[in-house]
């Protein structure tokens, strides 16, 4: 399936003539497999991801975005991946966050 997602976004690019550059998309998969592009934008990705791709391979994003934006070239040197986790924190219900516990031993 990798290989089918690589070809789909091959040519998006290709049909855009989008060269160079940051590029965050989302897609689906089918239960049969299939992969659907359901949103692409020409922008590195939100939500902390940008941190999480730093920590795993020693790569900065929004640098190499930056980097792209004015021509400049862009040099990454990633390291062995490490192991990373991105969790979302979320309430039952509505209210006021009075303090946060545990914090250094999450780290």
């Amino acid at each position: 399936m990798e290989d089918t997602i690589r070809a789909i976004v091959d040519q998006l690019c290709e049909r855009l003539g989008y060269q160079r550059g940051p590029l965050n998309l989302d897609l689906v998969v089918t239960p049969e497999g299939e992969p659907y592009i359901i949103e692409l934008g020409a922008r590195t990705g939100g939500n902390g991801l940008d941190d999480l791709v730093r920590h795993c391979y020693g790569v900065d994003p929004v640098r190499a975005a930056l980097q792209a934006a004015v021509g400049q070239p862009i040099h990454l040197a990633p390291h062995i991946p490490r192991p990373v986790m991105w969790r979302v924190l979320a309430a039952a219900h509505a209210g006021e966050l009075a303090s946060i516990s545990g914090a250094a031993l999450a780290e």
